[in-house]
């Protein structure tokens, strides 16, 4: 006989899961916390900004001082990609990733410059212009998790197209 406790049970083991999962508890590095709490706060003030209140300025640049915060930690640590490289590789890599960081806080100051000025679309488009940068900073330093496909096959001869 199942108890009738058993699905409030059940409910609060995927919560506190949840928990884990979205506070980073299983990231696998400093790097990895570092790069989930600021997309974390990028997250939360970029859906602010879609209908900016002037009275929550001081929130929206708490936001931007955490992301600064996490950038300047994650500025001073070696992506995972950098220990999979020979050593020449892996110091021009590194130093690359850090002048990439560097530029990043940057439009980060100029994010809290726009929104302690309530400018809110130089806000939002540097944001953007934030959001292009992950992108392109996890395209280039974060390890590529590939799924190969298999070769196509010819159907005439069950062989590997050429």
């Amino acid at each position: 006989m199942r108890s009738f406790l058993s699905a409030p049970v059940s409910v609060l083991g995927i919560f506190v899961f949840s928990l884990f999962v979205a506070n980073g508890a299983w990231a696998d590095t400093a790097l990895d916390k570092s790069m989930q709490q600021l997309g974390k706060a990028y997250k939360e003030l970029a859906n602010d900004l879609k209908q900016p209140d002037e009275t929550k300025k001081s929130e929206y640049l708490a936001l931007a001082a955490t992301m600064k915060d996490q950038a300047k930690a994650a500025h001073d640590l070696e992506p995972k990609l950098a220990k999979t490289l020979p050593p020449d590789q892996r110091d021009n890599m590194t130093a690359s990733y850090r002048k990439d960081m560097d530029k990043f806080a940057q439009d980060i100051d100029g994010l809290s410059d726009a929104l302690n000025q309530a400018k809110w679309d130089d806000a939002r488009k540097l944001m953007e212009t934030l959001k292009q940068d992950m992108f392109s900073g996890h395209k280039q330093y974060r390890v590529q998790k590939h799924h190969e496909e298999p070769a196509a096959q010819t159907p005439a001869t069950n062989a590997p197209a050429q």
